[in-house]
């Protein structure tokens, strides 16, 4: 799994034995990163296995493009796709002013 935790934009990216220190924003498997990126909304240049980080400007920029995308998506709690999982995933970060760093485990 590629877990996302909240981390602010102010603070540097964590070496892999802080990540525990941060707020687990959520997860996301491998076939729904890789649909992700098939509808071009995680960058193709992103690799599952790399860790990589976004800014809390970017997760605005991405929950924008989600619900454009899907406008849909808040009322679909009971809906498992990839976009949901990374709708709330986003929403976490949000909820706390955050970006995200991301780590594959």
């Amino acid at each position: 799994m590629l877990d996302f935790y909240c981390i602010a934009d102010a603070k540097p990216t964590p070496r892999p034995a802080e990540l525990s220190d941060l707020t687990l924003a959520g997860q996301l498997s491998e076939a729904d990163f890789e649909h992700l990126q098939q509808v071009r909304i995680i960058e193709s240049r992103l690799s599952y296995y790399d860790d990589f980080r976004w800014s809390s400007s970017v997760v605005k920029i991405k929950m924008q493009l989600l619900l454009h995308q899907q406008p849909e998506l808040p009322s679909t709690a009971a809906l498992a796709t990839p976009e949901h999982t990374l709708f709330l995933i986003l929403l976490n970060a949000s909820a706390q002013q955050a970006g995200l760093v991301a780590s594959a485990e």
